[in-house]
């Protein structure tokens, strides 16, 4: 099941909708090295950002890369899901000389991570009972709603992607019933959790409660909405947060209950550390745990959020390193330069 290595150096990358983030791997035994990232808007294309994030790399030039990619990996033409780029392999491979690509899903790379990262790299929310060997789940809320799983096999960690962020969220209490209309109002009539959990969730979500409230929104970017929740000067901010968090929790807890996760959950992506005063509230552990007949369980799931500036580069980097740990399909994810 385990891989064999990737020819260094390998370049990998963490292709989001916003942001592109690349490292060189130069061999099994060193560091990587982290490259500039690069804004996905500034360019046209993958192969244009990793030439602008190469240019100053004194290094032996890469002669493979791993991708880890927001969207589904279906054949050799990979298009992203929030960011217009369609990742062409054999074009890449061409533009970079390189000998081989390999692309797997984003939040493959952020459960890489969560098998790969130090105890440190987590800010803990709650410690609890976590069970060895039993199934982890990652996700985080940034430019869209990653989620992925993580098993813990005999000397092997097996990361399980999936598009999980596109799954049903609907109300529970009075208050999402009231909340619901104006939710439908802007996004039409399926509300999924990336529909809320996300940055333009989040700015869907603000806005919608402004419109149930009658109030007139004072911000138009996630990021305003964040900072004015944290400075605590602007109530209807600090209840979209609030509102958020128990979303997400909601959604969690349900990923727990569906990947039995009892070695705990990774919270991960942009918003989760801007955030974080929020998370470590009681609303996302409440909402986490909110699942009868199956509460007490869950209860003792630990709950981590990521404190690493860029957690999918290390895992990525871990298994370029280190490939018989982590057992990845490259079963049509992974392409020579020669077609084969």
């Amino acid at each position: 099941m385990a891989g064999e290595a990737l020819p260094f150096p390998v370049i990998v990358g963490d292709v989001g909708g916003t942001n592109a983030r690349f490292a060189i791997v130069p061999s099994a035994t060193e560091p990587f090295i982290r490259l500039p990232a690069q804004r996905t808007a500034a360019f046209d294309s993958i192969e244009e950002a990793l030439i602008a994030a190469l240019e100053g790399w004194e290094g032996a030039p890469p002669a493979s890369a791993l991708f880890a990619v927001a969207g589904p990996v279906l054949g050799h033409r990979i298009p992203l899901t929030n960011c217009p780029w369609v990742i062409d392999v054999q074009t890449v491979m061409a533009r970079l000389d390189l000998s081989v690509i390999m692309a797997v899903n984003d939040f493959e790379g952020q459960a890489l991570a969560a098998a790969a990262l130090p105890d440190d790299a987590w800010t803990t929310l709650r410690q609890g009972s976590p069970v060895v060997g039993a199934p982890r789940i990652v996700l985080g809320p940034g430019t869209g709603l990653g989620v992925g799983g993580l098993l813990d096999l005999p000397n092997l960690w097996v990361p399980v992607p999936g598009e999980g962020g596109h799954v049903d969220l609907g109300p529970r209490t009075e208050d999402d019933l009231a909340l619901w209309p104006y939710l439908h109002q802007q996004v039409g009539s399926r509300v999924s959790g990336e529909s809320v959990l996300c940055g333009r969730g989040l700015l869907t979500l603000y806005r919608a409660m402004a419109a149930r409230r009658g109030e007139t929104p004072l911000h138009a970017t996630p990021e305003a909405v964040t900072d004015a929740a944290g400075a605590g000067d602007d109530p209807l901010a600090v209840q979209t947060i609030r509102h958020f968090v128990t979303y997400l929790g909601r959604v969690a807890g349900d990923l727990a209950l569906i990947y039995g996760a009892r070695g705990g959950a990774y919270i991960t992506g942009g918003i989760a550390p801007a955030i974080l005063p929020f998370l470590q509230g009681s609303d996302f552990a409440r909402s986490f745990d909110d699942k009868a007949p199956h509460s007490a369980w869950l209860s003792l799931i630990p709950i981590h959020v990521v404190a690493h500036a860029s957690p999918a580069i290390a895992g990525l980097a871990a298994y370029a390193a280190e490939p018989q740990h982590y057992a990845v399909s490259r079963s049509e994810r992974c392409w020579m330069r020669d077609g084969l």
